[in-house]
This record gives C-alpha cells, sequence and structure tokens, in this order.
C-alpha cells in the first residue's frame, strides 16, 4: 500500500534488484482495498506500518496470514529498526535485516564525521495527514 505519490528512488532500486520493474501498489487514501489485495493472492500480509491494523486486521487474516504490532500504541512508537525486525522475522530473513540496520548506522556515524556543523543540532520530521 502507498499513498499515491510515486514509488521513491530507494524502493525502486530495490524492486529492480529483486528483477521486478514495477511495485504494484495501492492508494489507501480512501481506506485499505481488500478486493484487490486479495485477488494478489499473497502469502503474508506485513503491516508494520500502518495506523488503521486495528480495523484492517479482522478484514485481512482471511486473505492471508497477518503480520503487525502487538498494540496498536506501537503504530506510533515502533522505530524503523523494530519494524524492520518484525517484518524480516515472518519472512525469514532476520540476518538480512541485521546488516541492514548495521549498515544503515554506518553511513550515519560517516555522514555525522563528514559533518561536524550539525554536532548538537536536531530537527523535526512530520507526516501530515
Amino acid at each position: 500500500v502507498e499513498d499515491g505519490d510515486p514509488v521513491a528512488e530507494y524502493k525502486q532500486r530495490a524492486i529492480e534488484k529483486l528483477g521486478e520493474k514495477k511495485l504494484k501498489t495501492y492508494d489507501n487514501t480512501d481506506g485499505t482495498d481488500y478486493e484487490a489485495i486479495a485477488a494478489e493472492e499473497p502469502d503474508v500480509i506485513l503491516g508494520v506500518n500502518t495506523w488503521e491494523m486495528d480495523t484492517d486486521y479482522a478484514k485481512l487474516t482471511p486473505i492471508a496470514p497477518v503480520v503487525t504490532f502487538a498494540d496498536k500504541k506501537d503504530a506510533n512508537t515502533l522505530t524503523w529498526q523494530e519494524r524492520l525486525k518484525t517484518a524480516a522475522k515472518a519472512l525469514g530473513l532476520s540476518e538480512k535485516a541485521e546488516e541492514v540496520i548495521a549498515a544503515n548506522e554506518r553511513t550515519v556515524k560517516e555522514a555525522a564525521a563528514a559533518h561536524p556543523e550539525f554536532r548538537g543540532k536536531t530537527y523535526t520530521y512530520s507526516v501530515v495527514h
């Protein structure tokens, strides 16, 4: 599921690395398209990055097993690392997830070292609906 925007460049590179040209997405602006998801006959549904899982779960579980957070409050508090680990565990890719996390941490440390002018600075990232 995507928000209707074009697929981000980093996602497109990952898709192509898997031998695919395009990721099939669903615009969930007006809600989850259960019929379209069911038509794809997925083996598993990863719902680790959604605020609507409390209402979607019951409609998605007849389609395929759903991997999601245990508590709705986690929809707002899980880190990207925790979300990645949850999805990776379900797919048998836990080791790969740890590699991705470690590579990201290295990249951040290298960027921080290359830009000491940002030391002590903060930023805000917001999602507006």
